[in-house]
């Protein structure tokens, strides 16, 4: 949702930069952990915006990379075992019950990923470290009448 008081829609913007890709759904209110620019991919160059149109600004922000999240708890088939069992992450911990054969029904939790999460897909260690910017320049060019 946008910030209270701003009531127009956000630009079509163009986002570049020239020392690397930028993910064109890398905006704020895009909760994506992808869509994120990489200041330490961008090696000193910095951010360009074309909002495509000329335009008074009112409200300009910035938001960090969304975390990376995952369900809990994950559930995988037991290799250990011939007939079908499911392994439940930390079931030896926690009160799953689950009948053998049965596949695990919940509760589910979204949690953030930590590196060695169990059943987690390589992912840049980026997305699983903090990202925003503590400080930024706005320069504005605009074309003469």
């Amino acid at each position: 949702d946008p910030p209270e008081g701003v009531s127009a829609p956000q630009l079509k913007t163009l986002l570049r930069c020239r020392a690397s890709k930028v993910p064109q759904d890398a905006v704020v209110r895009c909760n994506s952990t992808a869509s994120a620019w990489s200041v330490a991919s961008a090696a000193g160059h910095p951010l360009d915006i074309d909002l495509g149109a000329t335009c008074d600004i009112a409200h300009f922000s910035t938001q960090g990379r969304h975390p990376l999240t995952r369900l809990y708890p994950h559930v995988s088939m037991n290799p250990e075992t011939k007939r079908k069992r499911f392994r439940v992450e930390d079931e030896e911990h926690n009160a799953f019950s689950i009948k053998p054969g049965r596949r695990y029904q919940g509760p589910w939790w979204t949690v953030k990923c930590e590196k060695g999460d169990v059943g987690q897909k390589e992912y840049p260690a980026q997305w699983l470290e903090p990202q925003w910017v503590s400080k930024y320049e706005l320069w504005a060019r605009g074309e003469e009448q």
